[in-house]
């Protein structure tokens, strides 16, 4: 039988494969690092620039649902754009609930993902930043009312989704109202520490409580997000003892 010997193969071809291969799942990881850097970075303020306006006055909006007890609103990419005194938003008009005031409307802007959180370096929560913009009963412009600042709670105790509340009173003419973020907070930054607590009777925010460890609340404030209104009512004064007690 006859027998040849094929000569060594050289290794050079198959490292320059390796390297070429090497390189190209490199490039790949660096471009997908690239993307979600992009992504966690991402306020939405471009996008929200170069929307087109919907329109010149509130009263053109169309009107949502009524706020009763609460109302869920997600501000997103798809709602109409609004040039409001404090400038461009998503709008939300809805109309507000036929009782005599006071009254006032809790605004808890609700956790709606990651995004980089510069101060720190760490992940943080994207937040809406909250302003409603009150209408009068022919839906001509009031008054653009936002909280001067947003407290960190967590409803529902430990695992939820982080809330910040706020709370507007609503001026007694006003009839309607249109939920945007304040153009002005786009990229701002939030730090808080989040402790436990329960409400005291009476307390504002009885309704919120947080029973987990001390925890910095990150967030970054963005055009679009999700917000919670929940209608407040004043509490109803002491009825006077009987005279003779």
């Amino acid at each position: 039988m006859l027998r040849f010997a094929l000569p060594p193969r050289s290794p050079e071809p198959v490292r320059a494969l390796q390297r070429r291969s090497a390189g190209a799942a490199a490039v790949a990881i660096i471009t997908l690092l690239a993307a979600c850097a992009g992504l966690l970075g991402d306020t939405g303020i471009e996008s929200l620039n170069a929307a087109p306006l919907c329109c010149r006055t509130p009263a053109e909006l169309a009107l949502g649902a009524e706020l009763n007890a609460e109302l869920k609103v997600r501000l997103a990419p798809a709602d109409p754009v609004f040039l409001f005194p404090s400038g461009r938003g998503y709008a939300y008009a809805f109309s507000l609930p036929a009782i005599p005031p006071p009254f006032a409307i809790e605004l808890r802007a609700v956790a709606s993902g990651a995004i980089q959180h510069p101060p720190t370096g760490s992940i943080g929560q994207r937040f809406v930043y909250p302003s409603l913009l009150f209408l009068d009963e022919a839906r001509r412009p009031l008054v653009d009312l936002h909280p001067d600042e947003l407290r960190a709670a967590c409803p529902g105790g430990a695992g939820c989704r982080y809330t910040l509340i706020g709370r507007v009173d609503v001026p007694p003419a006003a009839r309607f109202a249109v939920l945007h973020g304040l153009y002005e907070r786009i990229g701002g930054n939030y730090t808080q520490l989040l402790v436990p607590r329960i409400g005291p009777p009476g307390d504002e925010y009885d309704d919120v409580y947080y029973s987990g460890a001390s925890v910095n609340v990150l967030g970054r404030f963005t055009a679009t997000g999700d917000v919670l209104l929940v209608l407040r009512r004043p509490p109803r004064a002491a009825a006077p003892e009987p005279a003779g007690r």
